[in-house]
């Protein structure tokens, strides 16, 4: 399975059913001759909640940055329903563009109160309404009885829940946040996530938030759109990212995989382990057929390829095994679930089923 980069950059740029509250179109930024973003387009529709995945320095809170208005693109335009705030021609302010931010430090004022830090944002509203504001937020993210304490009171968690109430208070178009959980630990990350996750789709505010953690973008993201070295990879539902990468760098980023090199012959790539359809690849290409460790299996009797057992490792649900199969240089893989009893020598077979695997082009990194 394989998607070129202009299928990816097609996907991204798709109409959505949704009006778009967010558009970048073809933004790049350069510091001197390094470029942060080269050529991102991307579109987020009304109440979506788009997670901008990537390892660092791929250009993630750059992206975020020029949204919120802190940076100016060096080429492209951004636009936030339909009106233009950053081009050519055009910059508006940070404080015009109604874009709301929660940073990783949470970024609360020491020295004012709970109610007055989400209060902040309600500058110039009438005091009964900011109040009616600021006392209905705290209710929902369950701090209302802290009202008038102070940020060094209260836990990681409840400062982080502080720190969205405040920049959801003035209603923003557009809802920004740079790694809001990396902070928190363990099950505490989770449920702050997932509360957090209820308000903003309760209150259908549009989202871009930053992680590098894929598991984080696959359970919270509508879609999830994974950014290497400033580009845009690929753009997509975090199904379509996991069984169909467009790039090799893409199959690697989302987990574990086996990787057997080969050369597309005749639409198929021929491997120690089997040939694997490649209708899409040209002839001659260099290609990797991914294997995700838990597509290959364990099986009874000679049926299968046979393998060597190098180790293996008890994690609970699942043994970690390590195989070597002959005609392979590199050793495999196994994820298998429930205990196997086996240790290190002992003989083996394998099973791969062809559709589990992905074939995919390599892309020169």
């Amino acid at each position: 399975m394989r998607l070129d980069l202009n299928t990816a950059a097609a996907v991204a740029a798709r109409p959505v059913a949704a009006p778009t509250r967010v558009a970048l179109e073809g933004v790049s930024l350069h510091y001197g001759r390094t470029a942060a973003l080269s050529g991102v387009s991307l579109a987020v529709a009304e109440g979506e909640i788009v997670c901008l995945l990537g390892p660092s320095g791929s250009g993630k809170s750059t992206l975020l940055r020029l949204v919120a208005g802190i940076e100016r693109p060096s080429e492209g335009r951004i636009l936030i329903d339909g009106v233009e705030v950053a081009g050519p021609g055009r910059f508006v302010e940070p404080e015009a563009r109604q874009v709301g931010m929660v940073f990783q430090d949470y970024a609360l004022f020491p020295h004012l109160t709970i109610a007055d830090n989400v209060r902040f944002g309600l500058r110039g509203r009438p005091p009964a309404e900011a109040g009616r504001i600021v006392a209905g937020l705290l209710e929902r993210v369950g701090l209302a009885r802290y009202a008038g304490q102070y940020p060094h009171t209260l836990s990681g968690g409840e400062r982080q829940r502080v720190a969205l109430a405040r920049a959801l208070a003035p209603a923003p178009r557009v809802l920004l946040m740079d790694e809001p959980f990396s902070s928190l630990d363990g099950r505490l990350r989770d449920q702050v996530r997932e509360e957090t996750l209820d308000l903003l789709r309760e209150t259908a505010t549009t989202t871009i938030f930053v992680t590098h953690d894929p598991d984080e973008a696959m359970r919270a993201a509508d879609r999830i759109a994974l950014l290497h070295e400033g580009r845009l990879v690929q753009c997509g539902e975090a199904e379509d990212l996991y069984t169909r990468p467009a790039t090799l760098f893409a199959a690697r980023f989302f987990s574990d995989i086996n990787e057997l090199p080969g050369t597309c012959r005749s639409g198929r790539v021929e491997t120690p382990l089997g040939a694997f359809a490649a209708p899409a690849l040209p002839e001659g290409a260099a290609a990797s057929v991914c294997l995700r460790p838990e597509h290959v299996r364990l099986v009874a009797g000679p049926a299968g390829i046979a393998a060597r057992v190098v180790r293996t490792a008890f994690l609970g649900e699942i043994d970690h095994v390590v195989v070597a199969v002959p005609g392979l240089d590199t050793r495999l893989t196994v994820r298998a679930f429930g205990r196997t009893g086996l240790d290190a020598d002992d003989l083996v077979y394998l099973e791969v089923p062809a559709r589990d695997a992905l074939v995919v082009a390599h892309d020169g990194r």
